[in-house]
């Protein structure tokens, strides 16, 4: 995730610090902020419960959970959360209903949303479980399945709320959808089915082309200027439209050609209901290497503008119009080195390639801007070199002060390495802070906090943090810790709410992982299922 912060002082220190570690548990991506604290949710506590909602003063302190979900509710809210501007925390879940340790999930997905303190949890939609198969081997419903991103509100009419679902609708390839407080829902669009390309003679029946994109990637973003009274949705799909990447797979034998399409910038016109397609990205073409190395290569003489886009859009606050997003891979080779002053690793994006040779360093994702206010003029901030993690770029940007910070998953594959981009500077980009403990294995972007302007917030998921199993952390640009006391010792463990289902403790836990392991046992020696 990459957000755009108020450039510090001169002299600002980048630091990081781990707010608190989670045990035993797994974080979902990102946190929130509102009333001085944090709010997150976990995907999964226990064996028989399907996540828990936590809060955690952003001045430290002990963490609380403040509602546990039960087994009805639903399981595993991966979206993150929403502060809605009646006060609540909306969310959804990618599975309707956890009912038994052993059957672990069922259903497509939730809505909800509860109130701060953990009281007054509601499930406002559940999405419908009459799936079916398509042509395309795709799983198709009435509604779409897993809301995988947060929802937003419309900032014309609160207590509106949008999202997307990542497959599901008629053709399995997503949909947007509306939901207001009290629970109306509403499907605004489904994408298309997927259509082969004669290039795509030969692969192996996985889906290709359509007009609109297939797979929303992010949550979505609300353009009020130029949208007409009621404003538009902007999103972003990782595949369809009408641009093809091609991944050639000689680690295996045969080698294994796969298509699909690049991805789009999609538009819903809410006063027109008409979705149109204001961005398509570039073709690519993917080599993986007998050893697994990946190489690239791409059209215009090695040029590309990014392929597969991911984690959204965002506004410009700034700048009404101009949206900011990321792709997963694609771009062009950059040139780094490491600056003499700041001893920080620069990395600028060639113009021009010389040949159409394929180059290792590209690839692997860019940040563009996209003007909608002047005919979706198209520009890439920045293209991701070799230090980038394969497609492990994390989050959206905002804008309050021109210059982005973000995070990404470094080549190491183990510590998140943070960067930024001076969009007020010739785009100006460096990575500032990388290989920390702090920041090992990142599954979000940084939250800019709205009570102090030098802090970001953000998470890492399983083997980050002290304890092994994420945590919550906490980046300063004036290079303040931390306050002592919120790295325990003791790692966190959600404690039992009486809002919700409760939570398990340490030997309830190993019993029923005990139990777990003797019914894999017995399965294996008997045979049964």
């Amino acid at each position: 995730m990459v957000c755009l912060v108020p450039a510090g002082p001169a002299n600002a220190t980048l630091t990081s610090s781990t707010v608190f570690s989670f045990d035993l548990t797994t974080n979902s991506g990102g946190v929130v902020e509102s009333n001085g604290f944090l709010f997150g949710a976990l995907t999964n506590t226990s064996l028989s419960y399907g996540g828990a909602i936590y809060k955690v003063s952003v001045n430290g302190g002990l963490p609380e959970t403040i509602y546990q979900l039960k087994s009805t509710d639903g399981y595993s809210p991966v979206a993150g959360l929403l502060v809605g501007s009646d006060g609540y925390l909306y969310g959804s879940t990618v599975y309707g209903a956890r009912r038994t340790v052993f059957n672990l999930k069922d259903g497509v997905g939730t809505l909800f949303r509860v109130k701060q303190d953990g009281t007054g949890f509601e499930t406002l939609h559940r999405f419908a479980t009459n799936t079916l198969t398509t042509s395309n081997n795709l799983i198709s419903n009435l509604d779409g399945m897993y809301p995988s991103f947060p929802l937003i509100e419309d900032r014309n009419q609160p207590n509106i709320f949008y999202g997307v679902t990542t497959y599901g609708g008629a053709y399995g390839t997503g949909v947007i959808f509306s939901i207001t407080s009290d629970g109306r829902f509403t499907r605004l669009f489904e994408f298309q089915d997927l259509v082969k390309d004669t290039e795509a003679a030969n692969n192996n029946g996985n889906a290709w082309k359509n007009d609109y994109g297939a797979f929303p990637s992010g949550p979505l973003v609300f353009v009020k200027d130029g949208c007409g009274d009621k404003g538009c949705l902007y999103g972003v799909t990782s595949a369809g439209g009408s641009k093809l990447y091609k991944t050639t797979n000689n680690s295996v034998s045969p080698a294994v050609v796969t298509y699909k399409g690049a991805g789009t910038v999609f538009k819903l016109d809410l006063s027109k209901g008409i979705v149109s397609v204001v961005q398509q990205f570039d073709s690519l073409s993917k080599t993986i290497g007998l050893n697994g190395q990946f190489t690239f290569s791409s059209e215009n003489n090695g040029i590309n503008l990014g392929t597969s886009p991911s984690n959204g859009l965002i506004e410009l606050k700034d700048h009404p119009g101009v949206l900011v997003g990321t792709t997963s891979e694609g771009g062009v080779p950059s040139e780094c080195h490491t600056d003499t002053n700041t001893n920080n690793r620069v990395c600028i994006p060639v113009t021009e390639a010389t040949n159409n040779a394929t180059d290792e360093n590209a690839g692997l994702g860019v940040v563009y801007k996209l003007d909608t206010s002047q005919n979706n003029q198209f520009e890439v901030l920045h293209s991701f070199d070799s230090s980038v993690g394969n497609n492990a770029m994390l989050g959206r940007v905002t804008d309050i002060g021109g210059k982005l910070y973000g995070v990404f998953l470094s080549s190491s594959r183990i510590y998140g390495a943070v960067f930024s981009i001076n969009i007020t500077d010739g785009n100006k980009y460096e990575i500032i802070l990388e290989n920390d403990n702090n920041l090992s294995y990142p599954n979000s972007g940084l939250l800019l906090s709205t009570s102090n302007a030098s802090n970001f917030y953000g998470t890492t998921s399983a083997y980050g943090g002290s304890c092994g199993y994420g945590n919550v952390y906490r980046v300063s640009l004036d290079g303040v810790a931390a306050p002592p006391g919120s790295n325990y010792s003791n790692c966190y463990i959600p404690a039992a709410s009486s809002s919700g289902g409760g939570s398990m403790d340490k030997t309830s836990l190993w019993v029923l992982l005990g139990l777990a392991a003797l019914v894999s046992v017995r399965r294996r020696v008997f045979s049964f299922n």
